[in-house]
């Protein structure tokens, strides 16, 4: 039985960080396809992440939400593996 929780505590943590990624990959597209400049802005200064979310959210909510849904998905694999 304790293999089986560490099994499915392995797969939520596996899935959560490749929803995170794909959610992070997505927000960087987004940001490129408002403009360059953004793009360049988020990839390199983390405020600016934060500047496009309040300031474009109809581009950023939808990537800012997968990826909050893997961080909760890694999170949780935390409590299904201990």
């Amino acid at each position: 039985m304790d293999d089986l929780f560490a099994l499915a505590g392995i797969a939520f943590f596996s899935i959560g960080a490749l929803v995170m990624l794909a959610g992070s990959i997505w927000f960087y597209v987004e940001a490129f396809r408002e403009s360059l400049g953004w793009g360049i802005a988020c990839l390199f200064f983390p405020l600016a992440t934060i500047a496009f979310l309040f300031i474009k959210p109809e581009r950023a909510l939808w990537p800012t939400g997968m990826i909050f849904l893997g961080g909760f998905l890694t999170f949780l694999s935390q409590f299904i593996y201990a």
